[in-house]
């Protein structure tokens, strides 16, 4: 009787991890799309903190494929 005790509150910690790790993603992945869509130039997205590429001109990148040149 005390192992199924045991495997239940195992259980329940599995599953409430589980449902935290879910949380966190989908909030992240919110923060990380509004972001996108806020971005709408360079500076912007520089300023975002993605990826500038040493090219002349310089340009950044956007994880969605948005693409901003430094004029």
């Amino acid at each position: 009787m005390k192992k199924n005790v045991v495997n239940s509150k195992l259980a329940i910690i599995i599953l409430v991890v589980a449902v935290v790790l879910v949380a966190i993603a989908v909030a992240i992945a919110a923060v990380a799309l509004r972001n996108d869509e806020q971005t709408k130039s360079f500076t912007e997205c520089a300023d975002a903190g993605y990826p500038i590429s040493q090219t002349f001109p310089e340009t950044c990148s956007t994880p969605d494929g948005k693409t901003f040149t430094n004029n």
